[in-house]
């Protein structure tokens, strides 16, 4: 076979995957998804109550969340995506943080009662 007739042939194949890759590079589907994902965990977090225990946290997520948003919209692909996966590790660590804290507030909060209701027992013991 001829160096010129493989040519021919391969030529089709690598100005397809040329074009595959040139178009896969413009394709934000997935970083879109990683905004939405971070937008969601931003919201879960607040539903955790990261507003009240880890404000700081929840406020980090939020800006990377809107910078995330903003590269999107310049079709900043890979900007977005580290954006949007900082603002989730931020969401992840504020909603962590708030749940630790509510399980903490809740225990002191237990360990009131028994103490109130040994307090009781001991009184209702002495008379």
């Amino acid at each position: 076979m001829s160096f010129a007739r493989i040519f021919r042939l391969l030529l089709p194949c690598c100005g397809g995957v040329l074009l595959f890759t040139a178009c896969a590079g413009t394709d934000l589907g997935p970083v879109s998804r990683n905004v939405a994902n971070a937008e969601l965990m931003i919201q879960q977090a607040r539903e955790d109550g990261a507003v009240q225990y880890a404000p700081m946290d929840l406020h980090m997520a939020e800006e990377h969340l809107k910078e995330a948003q903003k590269a999107l919209e310049d079709e900043d692909g890979e900007r977005a995506g580290r954006k949007a996966q900082t603002a989730m590790e931020k969401a992840r660590l504020a909603q962590k943080k708030a749940r630790a804290a509510k399980a903490e507030a809740e225990a002191r909060e237990k360990e009131e009662s028994l103490k109130t209701l040994k307090n009781e027992v001991n009184r209702k013991l002495a008379d």
